[in-house]
């Protein structure tokens, strides 16, 4: 996705173009976006402070880079016209391989590049061309002024092109593949850039012009007339579909553009989403939850008839147990295990937590709802007409069934944009309600009911706090495995791409070499008879206190290994060596 965002502000607090933002990315599935005209002096901005630490939801993976003037960041506070940013999500991040802005660092473009099998790269490019605006602070103004100070002859305009198309030669010379987010202020079929990219030793092209031949793109600026901002592909990347975005208010006023490229052109394999899970919808400590999930156990073992099936192998269990009995037990266990996982699956709903939840945006939500199944049935698509009275007369909007299209359409987008305002506004809210919850609770005489409620206002705050440090002192985590390559005897290589072969060729691999302890010396012969598995024999006793006599056929290297461990159990018993650690001594490590 690409989207010139008319810049955005770096709070993590009520920020309702970052939330909206947050919201699209999730929605489209965006691995790649390209942002132009962040308009923010990142230099007044502490190192952490990024892109991707705003737009993070939860445990993403999530990685940005930007460009912004960099010779220009004196006394202007946060606030500069221009710059870029490459925001990489999810499994893409695994793949990446370098990253960069431009040479002259004035905030023409940034750029990611990845690496998949058999060396396929790709460079994902944000680029920002400049327009005559009047004023000193643009950002055109500040290519006027780098110009003359290098004594450059040549203008902004040509000095972006030069510098964008010399780029994408020295990555097309490398082999790379090239996907260019850019708002070109310019039109994206016959511009000048447009054209030059096209040429032989670029071969790029815009993917909505390319995907609807001989059509022409909307205006993509609120007040314009052409199509200027798109996403230029080479030839070689697959692409699937392409499209030009309604304008959003939240967003900036330019469309958003968002293609679908076949991620074997990008990375020369394909990946499989991995999507893991949130929560568990089995949660002990709510009583509600708790007691849902033993009733639906209770009724499954009833229905399987558990206890009879246990009454019946009991009949038949001797020590050690038959070959029959040990299946009647595997069989019972597995249909156990079933109804538990049946049970944990109907005890609660869950649901997709695009905002933390609260009354007030649940209303709006419902109210969109409503109105938009409404506007369906004024469309004469097919609707339950009994199900939508009901869900109005709950909402106590019953008036609005009885309304024209047009009143319905602008209470929709009422409707719509008080949403936006509250889904910015979710964490205090959502705190606001677990309060008045926690106060009602306490007001009430309901000890254990308040007690629970602290403890989820405690989670959720330790939660959040936790998500940050972990980001700042955890290395990042590798992604899921989605392929495993397991070679052979004959020097070949197999690979593996489904759930079941992975599990397979990893469980045969760690097995051997989670068993190779048990080729060590000590684990074999007449020594392994002497100390058992645990150690916890005479002979361990006696390796101690230096008094154990090894077998004869003992290693060599192994009986070195036990004088070793009497030596120093002789040195602890003496005090030389101590295992006691004061609290000096914790604090004096943790200081290092």
């Amino acid at each position: 996705m690409s989207i010139n965002i008319n810049g955005i502000q770096l709070w993590k607090h009520n920020n309702a173009k970052a939330a909206r933002l947050k919201h699209i990315l999730k929605d489209y599935a965006v691995d790649v976006l390209g942002i132009q005209e962040t308009n923010t002096n990142f230099a007044a901005l502490k190192a952490s402070h990024t892109l991707a630490s705003v737009l993070r939801h939860g445990a993403d993976e999530i990685r940005s880079v930007h460009s912004h003037n960099t010779r220009e960041t004196q006394n202007i506070g946060t606030y500069q016209p221009g710059g870029t940013a490459v925001v990489v999500r999810e499994q893409l991040t695994g793949f990446i391989k370098d990253r960069g802005k431009d040479e002259r660092e004035l905030g023409m473009f940034s750029w990611y590049s990845t690496e998949g099998k058999d060396g396929f790269k790709t460079v994902f490019i944000s680029a920002y061309a400049p327009c005559s605006a009047p004023g000193s602070s643009t950002y055109y103004q500040h290519m006027v002024r780098y110009i003359q100070e290098q004594g450059l002859n040549t203008n902004p305009k040509d000095l972006f092109r030069y510098s964008v198309v010399h780029f994408i030669q020295s990555m097309r010379a490398k082999k790379h593949r090239i996907v260019l987010m850019m708002d070109s202020n310019e039109n994206v079929v016959d511009g000048f850039l447009s054209k030059r990219l096209a040429e032989g030793d670029i071969r790029m092209r815009e993917a909505v012009h390319r995907a609807m031949p001989g059509k022409k793109g909307p205006p993509t600026h609120f007040k314009g007339s052409q199509s200027i901002d798109g996403i230029w592909i080479s030839d070689e990347l697959e692409l699937i579909s392409a499209s030009y975005l309604p304008f959003d208010g939240d967003l900036g006023d330019h469309r958003p553009v968002v293609i679908d490229l076949h991620m074997r052109s990008v990375l020369g394999t394909l990946l499989h989403r991995i999507v893991p899970p949130k929560a568990r919808r089995l949660n002990s400590k709510c009583p509600r939850i708790r007691d849902e999930y033993l009733a639906l156990v209770r009724k499954g073992f009833k229905e399987k008839n558990i206890e009879r099936r246990l009454v019946q192998i009991e009949e038949k269990a001797t020590f050690p147990p038959t070959e029959e009995v040990e299946k009647l037990m595997e069989k019972l266990d597995n249909l156990i295990e079933e109804i538990m996982l049946n049970s944990e699956k109907g005890c609660r709903r869950l649901y997709a937590a695009h905002y933390e939840f609260s009354p007030p945006i649940q209303l709006w939500l419902d109210r969109c709802h409503l109105l938009k199944w409404l506007l369906r049935s004024h469309q004469g698509k097919q609707v339950n007409a009994g199900n939508m009275r009901r869900f109005a007369r709950k909402l106590g909007m019953t008036q609005c069934i009885r309304m024209p299209v047009a009143e319905i359409v602008q209470l929709y987008r009422e409707a719509k944009e008080r949403t936006k305002d509250l889904m910015a506004e979710s964490p205090y809210l959502r705190k606001q309600f677990l309060y008045g919850k926690l106060n009602e609770a306490i007001d009430t005489g309901r000890d254990q009911e308040a007690k629970r409620i602290q403890e989820v206002l405690r989670n959720e705050a330790q939660r959040k706090m936790w998500q940050g440090i972990h980001r700042a002192t955890k290395p990042r985590g590798l992604m899921s495995v989605t392929r495993v390559e397991v070679p052979q005897e004959d020097g070949s290589v197999i690979e593996h791409t489904t759930k079941e072969t992975i599990e397979h060729a990893l469980m045969s691999e760690l097995s051997t070499r989670f068993g190779r302890a048990e080729s060590a010396p000590i684990c074999q012969g007449a020594l392994f008879d002497l100390l058992g598995v645990y150690a916890d024999t005479e002979a361990a006793i006696q390796i101690l206190e230096g008094t154990f006599d090894p077998p004869p056929d003992s290693d060599a290297r192994t009986v070195v290994l036990l004088k070793e461990i009497a030596r120093i159990w002789q040195k602890i018993g003496e005090g030389e060596v101590s295992i006691a650690f004061s609290q000096e001594d914790y604090q004096h490590y943790w200081r290092r």
